[in-house]
Parts: C-alpha cells; sequence; structure tokens
C-alpha cells in the first residue's frame, strides 16, 4: 500500500484533481461493500470529492465506474481540460474530456460527471479565472517574457504552457485543476488575445 501512495501526489486529491487530498477515505461505499471497509486497496486518499459522490461507483452500462487512483494505468495521460464559453469577465467554465475517442472514455465520462463536477469544482475554476482575468500581469509574472514590448497571443500561449507543465511537475500529475484550467485556456485563442490585451493594459506605465 505504501509503494501505492508514495506515487501518488501528496497536494493534490487523486480522485478530482483538487487542491488537498484530506484523508483516507473509501472507494467502494462502506455501507454496500461492508466486507471492504478496512481492505486497504479500498482506502484511497480524497478530498470532499468522495463523499460528495455518495454511493456512485459505476454506471448502468459497463465499463462505466469511477477512476481508482492506485489501478487505473492511463492517469499520467492528459485527461480532460476548461472549456471556456461567453463574455470575457465572467464566462461559463466547464471541465470535458480531451480525447472523446480515449480507449477509457466511458469512465473517464462516468468519473467526470459523479466525481470531479461538484459545486466546489466549478467555485475553484470560477474563482481563478476572476483573479486571473483581473491581474493576469501579476498571477503570471515569473513566466511572462521581459521587456517592454507588447505580448502577443501567441507569446502569452508559450508562457502559459510553460506554466502548466510547471504544474504538472509540482503535483506529480497533469490532471490537477491548475493544468485542467490552463490546458483549455492555451486551447481559446480569442481569450488568450483578450488576456494579452490586458496584460499589455496593465503593464503601461502609470503617468
Amino acid at each position: 500500500m505504501e509503494e501505492y501512495r508514495r506515487n501518488l501526489s501528496p497536494t493534490v486529491c487523486p480522485m478530482c484533481g483538487g487542491l488537498g487530498n484530506g484523508t483516507l477515505d473509501h472507494y467502494l461505499p462502506k455501507d454496500d461493500y461492508p466486507e471492504y471497509s478496512f481492505f486497504s486497496k479500498n482506502l484511497v486518499p480524497a478530498c470532499s470529492c468522495n463523499s460528495l459522490r455518495r454511493k456512485a461507483v459505476k454506471g448502468v452500462v459497463s465499463p462505466s465506474r469511477a477512476i481508482h487512483p492506485y489501478f487505473d494505468d492511463f492517469l499520467s495521460d492528459r485527461l480532460y481540460q476548461a472549456v471556456f464559453k461567453g463574455q470575457f469577465d465572467t464566462p461559463g467554465i466547464s471541465i470535458e474530456i480531451i480525447d472523446g475517442n480515449h480507449p477509457q472514455k466511458d469512465i473517464l465520462r462516468y468519473h467526470l460527471d459523479e466525481v470531479i463536477s461538484n459545486d466546489g469544482t466549478q467555485g475553484w475554476f470560477e474563482k481563478y479565472w476572476s483573479s486571473l482575468s483581473d491581474r493576469p500581469h501579476d498571477m503570471l509574472e515569473l513566466v511572462l517574457p521581459c521587456g517592454p514590448q507588447n505580448l502577443t497571443g501567441s507569446e502569452l500561449k508559450a508562457a502559459l504552457n510553460r506554466y502548466r507543465n510547471s504544474k504538472d511537475k509540482e503535483y506529480q500529475t497533469p490532471n490537477n485543476w491548475y493544468s485542467i484550467f490552463y490546458t483549455g485556456l492555451m486551447s481559446d485563442n480569442d481569450r488568450l488575445d483578450q488576456l494579452a490585451t490586458k496584460i499589455n493594459q496593465l503593464r503601461q506605465p502609470i503617468t
């Protein structure tokens, strides 16, 4: 068991990708599977997402089920991305599967619907975009190119790619919320151009 847990990030929930993993919780709900209540491989580190899914473990049709962080061997793949729709300041933000033809797409869809998508996840993505769109030059200062010249959308995308990749390494998974957020943002060229314009405006010296 220690080997399984050592391979997981100590700071990210392996069930939803959120920041923090709370305590050990049951993958198979103990009310439905009491025989596995103390089975070590049924105890996974998780945040509140695991209790919010209640008894959701598998769908009506196989192979739909929740991802198991110890045994599923596709978790090193980049699985999810944010999708932005609507106006710049207050877009609608959702999470979608990146590859609709992924071999485990039924599992990914079930896990997204039953584990990842909840009010806490939605709130984090909306608040993070609100902060980023309000002060992008501050939040991205370490990865933005230096100099007084105007930043282009393509330059911003390159900077975000470096930042996203650093979050992959920091949290030991490409499916943490930061990486999901920036993977989606890099796919939205219009929003990148608007964000670059905002950064250029905020960089202008006050006279």
